[in-house]
């Protein structure tokens, strides 16, 4: 994931390509204000402190880890085994479903290999 997307129904930021690169000061560490509508929910690895901002220890720790903005979920989510994959399917609240597929297992067989493993 490297871009970001403000859509009306949600909002993806990745901090490379919102903070730019503030040079000679990459171990300095970032204090991040969301404004937001009142009924969206925000998923991020950072914490809020009191005043509701977003502390990092750097610009690296603010760039490893995106923030999703957006309202709550309401649907149910199912992972199915395809071949040597994995199916997710997402359905939400009107019945719609939206199927993203993902090749799992391929990938971890790669990355195993990589360090001379084999994939569990």
């Amino acid at each position: 994931m490297c871009g970001s997307s403000l859509e009306a129904d949600h909002a993806l930021l990745n901090g490379q390509t919102v903070f730019g690169y503030p040079q000679g000061m990459q171990g300095n560490p970032l204090r991040i204000k969301l404004n937001y509508p009142a009924d969206w929910k925000v998923g991020t690895a950072l914490v809020p402190d009191a005043q509701g901002y977003y502390r990092t220890k750097s610009y690296d720790h603010a760039v490893d880890s995106p923030i999703l903005l957006g309202p709550p979920y309401a649907g149910q989510h199912q992972a199915r085994r395809r071949g040597s994959g994995v199916v997710h399917v997402l359905q939400n609240r009107r019945g719609a479903g939206r199927a993203a597929a993902g090749l799992h297992a391929k990938n971890a067989e790669r990355g195993a290999g990589l360090f001379g493993g084999a994939a569990r």
